[in-house]
């Protein structure tokens, strides 16, 4: 018989398992060597677990916890077993029991977003790259601490709604000084802080709680998740806080990737290099490549960013500028497109429920084909040739076995050829900023459509009630320009 046993900082689960066969779970206290002593570990073990743990006789104990990251803390944890189960014991991180749970024998990042927060590159067998977290002080992006501590913080400031401030104090029956005492002078202040973030799941729905819980998300994905192979492996999650917020969490997750197409000022390297010089200022952001179908001009690409980045830190505004100073045009063409790629994995984990989403995106593009080629300022022509529709059916299952079998290939609206992405390619290239952020804001509200209605819900989706719910005003102004909203007379910039 063995013992398995996997803890984060707030909960140890523990399973005799023999012959492969769970006899029994135990849940225990959470356990960290980063924060307990040798003794400490080993009364919570021998008081938490019922005394029949300590009389079976096991071949050996598995132990994956949190801060068991160096030759020291393992140690200590592993005596502090020894001492109790008088077996074999072997010691391991947390991350390696999530990376084996998350992809078994396969590539890909794993994360760990519970009182605490971690991640890995994990190689199929091994972690061969870990972004050190930090601990709730430091680091650990993304966990219900730090969601806690940030959320305590505006709270003693008043900068938290009086609201959810008021109900907070009410429900922990806390005082600000107890606050304090909790965090600095009790044990186990991450327990504490990571408490806050179950009680901020009833508010999700207040801006201000909503931007601190994706602000804490954001972060995590910036200084960690960034610093891996994103683009190429899979990213998958573990831990309470992951799965209270998956929703966000999948909203956060969703990246575009962009390909502009310019043309009519050449293939100039010295203008090629004026505007990588702008975009790559501060981080590589962009690409350069040339592309068959333009005659005269270039292909921009942007590496995978979310939505708000690419609006609040991407520099697409000068890139725009520049290029038409430099002579380039892009609607003014008959060749420039501008196609947007959202990664699979922001849709589910799992391929069938990737496919179920991606087939509610068919089935709206096809219903709603008209608004959407008046949206992409492209003709039926042009449609037809770089972004043909596979065809209406009834349903968004009947569509995408159409999709599956189609002969479209890589030149359809939605195209579905590429292993991580979805390609958007719609729409008619634009150097007008406008445009092009308005672009970004409709795809991403599609793929929020498709992901958070039924099949027969967005079947009954009309055009009038998608764009009701719109508040981002550079699509909303677009969609009055193009009449697709309210008709009314606005004064429009002409598209470059």
């Amino acid at each position: 018989m063995k013992l398995i046993a996997e803890s984060g900082s707030t909960r140890t689960e523990w399973a005799l398992v023999e012959d492969n066969r769970l006899i029994q779970r135990a849940f225990t206290e959470g356990l960290n060597p980063f924060f307990q002593t040798r003794r400490e570990i080993s009364r919570s073990v021998r008081l938490g677990l019922p005394e029949h743990f300590f009389k079976r006789k096991l071949e050996q104990v598995y132990y994956y916890g949190a801060g068991c990251t160096s030759y020291e803390k393992k140690n200590v944890l592993g005596a502090s077993l020894v001492a109790q189960f008088k077996t074999p014991i072997q010691v391991e991180s947390d991350l390696l029991a999530a990376a084996r749970g998350l992809f078994k024998c396969e590539a890909g990042i794993a994360c760990i977003l519970g009182t605490g927060s971690n991640s890995c590159f994990y190689d199929g067998k091994i972690v061969v790259k870990n972004v050190r977290a930090g601990g709730y002080i430091l680091g650990d992006e993304g966990s219900g601490a730090v969601l806690g501590k940030m959320f305590l913080s505006d709270v003693l400031k008043g900068l938290a709604p009086k609201d959810v401030t008021a109900d907070f104090f009410e429900k922990f029956r806390i005082s600000p000084n107890e606050v304090m005492e909790s965090v600095y002078n009790r044990p186990f202040p991450n327990r504490f802080l990571s408490t806050i973030s179950y009680f901020l799941a009833d508010y999700t729905n207040d801006d201000y709680v909503f931007e601190l819980i994706t602000g804490n998300l954001r972060n995590f994905f910036t200084r960690n998740v960034c610093q891996y192979d994103y683009k190429n492996y899979p990213i998958r999650f573990v831990g309470s806080l992951a799965y209270s917020y998956a929703t966000i969490l999948r909203e956060v997750a969703r990246e575009f990737g962009i390909e502009l197409e310019i043309d009519g000022a050449g293939r100039d390297d010295d203008f090629a290099e004026e505007l990588l010089d702008i975009a790559n200022a501060h981080a590589d952001l962009l690409y350069i490549k040339t592309d068959g179908s333009l005659d005269d001009g270039m292909e921009l690409v942007s590496h995978p960013c979310t939505m708000d980045y690419h609006i609040n830190e991407f520099p697409w505004e000068d890139i725009m500028h520049r290029a038409v100073h430099q002579g380039y045009r892009s609607h003014q063409t008959s060749t420039c497109g501008l196609h947007l790629h959202v990664n699979r994995n922001a849709f589910s984990d799992s391929q069938e429920e990737q496919d179920e989403v991606i087939s509610r995106i068919l089935y709206f593009v096809e219903h709603h084909w008209n608004e959407l080629l008046k949206f992409s300022r492209r003709s039926e022509y042009a449609m037809n040739r770089w972004a043909a529709k596979y065809g209406y059916e009834h349903t968004p299952k009947a569509i995408m076995d159409k999709a599956k079998k189609g002969g479209n290939g890589r030149y359809a609206a939605v195209n579905l050829c590429n292993y991580h992405t979805v390609e958007f390619r719609l729409f008619r290239g634009t150097l007008k900023y406008n445009t092009f952020i308005a672009t970004i804001q409709l795809v991403n509200r599609i793929c929020d459509a498709a992901m958070y209605n039924t099949d027969d819900s967005i079947a009954k989706l009309s055009w009038s009630d998608f764009v009701a719910d719109v508040t981002e005003p550079e699509l909303i102004q677009y969609l009055k320009e193009r009449q697709l909203y309210v008709n009314e007379e606005v004064c429009a910039e002409e598209e470059m």
